[in-house]
């Protein structure tokens, strides 16, 4: 019974060795058929052809670089080229930086698309037919195009408007500073602190430009009630027509408005003049100092901060007024502290 088991074990194992190697057989020979066909299609490869290929696409790929590349630096050397010279010469100089930038940023627009076209077709990407049959690609670009199309309509007709050009000062979207580049899509203006402002063109809806027309500039100067008005007017006439003559600072004729008061009721002499455009602060610094040079020089005495002038009366025949005390008094300081 025993040598009976033991024989059928014998034989199940021995089936068994003879299945495995008959799999064993059959994959060692699929092995070989799949190493021959894959040899068989390497050599049927033109490899020479590929090769070829590949060195005219790269050829083609490099002289459409180069060509396309010195075409866009010449044209962006001509446009300087030109510009600059009616920049020199024209009257409005910052129209002519803002052509020069626009027509510059349009050519790199061009020259990005026309390279990346190129490179697609050298390698056999059937642009036109992709762009042609991409019906819902192309709606959602277009919708997500939508705020580039708006940018770029809305930067048209600022151009066309001529509503600001570089070099201008605006106040734009709450944004004070220059223009520093006007662009199809984007405006870029730099604020006073030095930031940098990048604003899309579709949301530059109030523009307030400082630069088209001459800039006003007060000159306010204090005086004492009991000063001679004509004397004052007299002095600081004779200092402009010293100083002020064919300065190139001023664009306008200097206009003595006089006596008025300021927000805290000190009594001023106000002198307006118009400056051109980042000249305010020029004006203001040189005249100020020139026309309170001159009162001090007449013996005219000018007030420090906000002072009140006291004036004793005294009990004559005449009735006659002799100022007798000046007191400087601090602005939120009691009136009631002041010497009686």
């Amino acid at each position: 019974m025993k040598l009976g088991r033991f024989s059928r074990t014998l034989l199940k194992i021995f089936a068994r060795l003879e299945v495995s190697t008959h799999i064993l057989g059959v994959f060692i020979k699929k092995e070989g058929c799949l190493l021959n066909w894959l040899l068989r299609y390497f050599q049927s490869i033109d490899w020479e052809a590929i090769g070829m290929s590949v060195i005219n696409r790269g050829f083609q790929i490099i002289a459409s670089i180069v060509l396309l590349t010195l075409i866009y630096r010449l044209t962006v050397h001509f446009t300087h080229l030109y510009f600059d010279r009616m920049i020199q010469r024209a009257n409005d100089p910052g129209r002519q930086k803002t052509l020069r930038d626009l027509i510059k940023n349009i050519a790199t627009y061009i020259y990005y698309f026309m390279l990346g076209y190129s490179l697609l077709a050298i390698m056999g990407v059937p642009v036109a037919t992709l762009v042609a049959g991409a019906g819902v690609a192309s709606l959602a670009i277009g919708i997500g195009a939508q705020g580039l199309v708006n940018d770029t309509v809305n930067g048209f007709f600022i151009l066309l408007e001529h509503q600001y050009d570089v070099g201008d000062n605006v106040t734009i979207s709450n944004i004070n500073g220059q223009i520093k580049q006007i662009g199809i899509k984007t405006t870029v203006i730099q604020g006073w602190d030095g930031s940098v402002n990048y604003i899309p063109n579709r949301n530059i809806d109030i523009v307030i430009n400082h630069s088209r027309e001459p800039i006003r500039v007060d000159i306010d100067l204090p005086y004492y009630a009991d000063t001679d008005i004509e004397q004052l007017t007299y002095v600081l006439k004779a200092r402009m027509a010293k100083v002020g003559k064919n300065d190139p600072l001023l664009v306008r004729k200097t206009q003595y408005l006089g006596p008025t008061r300021d927000a805290n009721g000190q009594f001023i002499y106000r002198v307006r003049m118009w400056s051109d455009n980042m000249q305010e602060v020029a004006v203001q610094s040189k005249y100020y100092r020139q026309f309170t040079d001159a009162i001090k020089q007449a013996g005219i005495p000018l007030p420090e901060g906000n002072v009140y002038r006291i004036i004793e009366r005294e009990a004559s025949h005449d009735t006659k007024e002799k100022a007798v005390a000046t007191h400087a008094v601090k602005k939120d300081e009691p009136k009631d502290n002041l010497p009686e």
